[in-house]
């Protein structure tokens, strides 16, 4: 295949997925429907971790409670304040981005394991801040979410409504992310993450650039949480425990860190696999759900994503070709961070 052949196949590739995404709610059951729905409902907070995690190499394991806090925007905003669905959805990504910047600010001034433990204490205080607020957010009882019915024009039923509305969201954050990771920024970023001492030294700051992809990455947590409430109808403290942080790692491991098609993978991986290993047993399906991701994880250690790039590097006879270019990415990179920093200095 030629090279122009191949750009043009990366390039058509997202509008295939979309034009896929598209069509299922009109092909499939209402049910697989509904756990697509809420696969999508993830894609967001994974991409957010492709960013901060797989671009700027920072160990983040807060996102759940972002999420969290754009679920609870929106489930509050309608059922008390009586707000369209789709009206919370900006709400809740512009108050997840307001907190990421407040924390990110100090947070992101630490390194390696210790801000790894302060995500991680944002992903275990905000159940409990939840369940302390119980007049707005219902407390331990949870947070009833209603919906009415699409209009009978439409032809449409609320699973189908609520799974175009994650696909909306779903599509624009992968769009927005894609562009980051393949723009001046996210080669900014890789270049931090590798070199954090050298981009500094071509001006980059690097400061600003944490706190960008850890708001940005906070940002879409909380538009997924949104997305969340409204397809699952309810939301609680439980919904966002330690457990939920993991499986969003989980997702990212499994399908790639530094991609957007890895975050598609990682979302309907942990949607599908639970529901497989239900499958299988019943009974022990959390065992077999840690089984599978243990043998996903040695089969492809780079993910869904990393596995189908040395897949086609072989097929193509290149090998592991791939990784020898990357000391001219990374210098690009650098480049790249020291003309972000120029053009903000410029603005200023």
């Amino acid at each position: 295949m030629s090279r122009a052949a191949s750009q043009f196949g990366i390039q058509l590739a997202p509008l295939v997925a979309l034009a896929v995404g598209v069509a299922v709610p009109f092909l499939l059951d209402s049910y697989t429907t509904f756990q697509l729905a809420t696969a999508l409902s993830y894609l967001p907070a994974l991409l957010g971790l492709v960013v901060i995690t797989g671009l700027g190499g920072q160990i983040a394991l807060g996102n759940g409670a972002f999420f969290a806090l754009g679920a609870y925007t929106t489930g509050v905003l309608i059922k008390s304040y009586g707000w369209n669905e789709l009206a919370t959805l900006p709400a809740a990504g512009l108050l997840a981005f307001v907190v990421g910047i407040v924390l990110g600010v100090p947070s992101l001034r630490l390194k390696g394991h210790f801000l790894a433990v302060l995500t991680l204490c944002l992903a275990v205080v905000a159940p409990q801040l939840f369940k302390h607020f119980e007049s707005i957010t219902g407390g331990v009882g949870g947070l009833g979410i209603f919906l009415a019915d699409p209009p009978s024009w439409v032809r449409i039923d609320a699973t189908q409504r609520n799974y175009l509305i994650a696909l909306a969201i779903a599509a624009l954050s992968f769009a927005s992310t894609r562009a980051v990771i393949r723009g001046h920024i996210g080669r900014a970023l890789r270049a931090v993450r590798d070199n954090e001492a050298i981009a500094a030294s071509l001006g980059a700051n690097v400061t600003h650039l944490k706190v960008a992809a850890f708001a940005y990455s906070a940002a879409l947590a909380g538009l997924g949480g949104g997305v969340f409430a409204i397809v699952i109808g309810f939301i609680a403290p439980d919904n966002f425990t330690l457990g939920f942080a993991a499986l969003l790692i989980i997702g990212l491991v499994l399908g790639g860190k530094d991609s957007e098609w890895g975050a598609l993978n990682g979302c309907l991986l942990v949607v599908g696999i639970p529901l497989y290993a239900a499958k299988i047993d019943q009974t022990a399906s959390g065992l077999v759900f840690a089984l599978l991701v243990l043998t996903a994880t040695f089969l492809a250690p780079a993910g869904v994503v990393g596995l189908t790039r040395r897949l086609a590097g072989y097929w193509g006879g290149t090998g592991d070709a791939a990784p020898n270019r990357s000391a001219n990415a990374h210098l690009t990179g650098l480049h790249d961070a020291g003309a972000a920093a120029g053009h903000c200095h410029e603005g200023k």
